[in-house]
């Protein structure tokens, strides 16, 4: 997704302190370096994600996917295609915190 944050903030930057704030942090090696070790391992991690798969059953058992795939639209409207990192980071999260109460449950 960087190359997608780059392209609209560097048409941002010029107007944008955050924007600019934004290129200086994603284009700073250790930044790059600890993000790819992260994303790496978090690959390997056994975590269950939802799926976008319909198996049957009520619409009730798909609210997270139906939110999730609403309020990607709801972005896209607003922040074109800087909505990408943004869902990505949301499924991810989403996940973390399905897994960690699931776990308090047990």
């Amino acid at each position: 997704f960087l190359p997608i944050v780059f392209s609209k903030a560097m048409g941002l930057s010029e107007s944008s302190p955050f924007w600019n704030s934004i290129i200086n942090i994603l284009s700073n090696n250790l930044y790059l370096a600890v993000a790819v070790l992260f994303i790496g391992s978090f690959m390997l991690a056994p975590m269950p994600m939802f799926s976008f798969k319909y198996k049957g059953g009520k619409i009730k058992d798909y609210l997270p996917q139906i939110g999730l795939i609403l309020f990607a639209f709801g972005l896209l409207y607003f922040v074109g295609f800087l909505m990408i990192p943004i869902i990505i980071l949301l499924y991810i999260i989403y996940a973390l915190v399905n897994q960690i109460f699931i776990k308090n449950e047990i």
